[in-house]
């Protein structure tokens, strides 16, 4: 098993988000769609299911009239073969560098998507550490 984790907290640039929705931030789940490295050329996109990250940590810190700034702990557990058939692009420029990160918002059955229950204000970009 691989195991990769990240964060999003005081000490990083943290993803600030525009709610489009109401949206009950308190009873919120969030899902990680991808993770997103890149260098000088382009950017490189790794998908992941929901049974292989955890979340924690999710905080929703209210910073003017309608944006928040988002930080959370993430820990990834893949399988070897997984891990293997990500872009080697992904890999030297996420372990190498900065990573931002793709995701959708839930409360209870209703999905919040980007662009649809929120916008981005501004991504956040945090390093990834492989264990």
């Amino acid at each position: 098993m691989i195991v990769l984790n990240f964060s999003f907290n005081n000490d990083t640039y943290n993803t600030e988000i525009d709610l489009l929705e109401q949206i009950d931030l308190s009873r919120v789940e969030l899902n990680i769609e991808c993770l997103k490295s890149f260098d000088d050329d382009d950017y490189y996109e790794f998908d992941l299911a929901k049974k292989e990250y955890e979340i924690s940590k999710l905080k929703f810190k209210l910073t003017n009239n309608k944006t928040y700034e988002v930080t959370f702990d993430a820990q990834i557990t893949l399988s070897e073969e997984k891990w293997q058939k990500v872009d080697e692009n992904f890999k030297k420029n996420a372990l190498g560098g900065l990573i931002e990160v793709e995701f959708n918002l839930q409360q209870d059955d209703i999905l919040f998507e980007y662009e649809e229950g929120f916008i981005k204000d501004c991504d956040g970009q945090t390093e990834l550490f492989l264990d």
